[in-house]
């Protein structure tokens, strides 16, 4: 047990956290499928993941579950690190790299409402996230340079 989320009789709703458990196995990264790319994930899909902490490491792994249910617009999913190495921390920030073949291998289309923007660029931190020969696409409304 890592935390305890609640204390000795407290009233906590349904599906509210009371602990925080570790176990001794392989490491799983959480993550949420946009409904609009369920249709091309699967369970058992190769996965790149790569650690902004651990700029050096590379890891694969497979996406082990996905809900049947999406909440918000997403479907939860998880994915199982193959030999992770011990660096690799519970709590730690995980990219996920995946590779598409077919019609979705430009990207995903992404809703108007999951950009903030001012004056036709997206707001992030700064400036462009984007490389210069990519784009965002707009479901609904085509392609369309968005980032200097």
């Amino acid at each position: 047990m890592t935390a305890q989320l609640a204390e000795t009789a407290q009233l906590v709703s349904p599906q509210v956290p009371v602990f925080t458990v570790e176990a001794e196995q392989a490491p799983e990264v959480s993550f949420a499928i946009p409904e609009n790319s369920r249709a091309v994930m699967t369970v058992g899909q190769r996965v790149q993941v790569t650690f902004p902490a651990l700029p050096e490491t590379t890891v694969s792994g497979q996406i082990s579950e996905i809900s049947a249910q999406a909440q918000i617009g997403a479907f939860p999913a998880k994915l199982v690190l193959n030999n992770p190495p011990a660096a690799i921390q519970a709590g730690m920030t995980a990219e996920l790299h995946f590779h598409f073949t077919g019609a979705v291998s430009n990207g995903f289309p992404i809703p108007p409402s999951a950009l903030a923007s001012a004056d036709d660029k997206l707001v992030r931190s700064g400036m462009g996230f984007l490389h210069p020969d990519q784009a965002v696409t707009l479901m609904g409304e085509g392609a369309k340079r968005v980032n200097p």
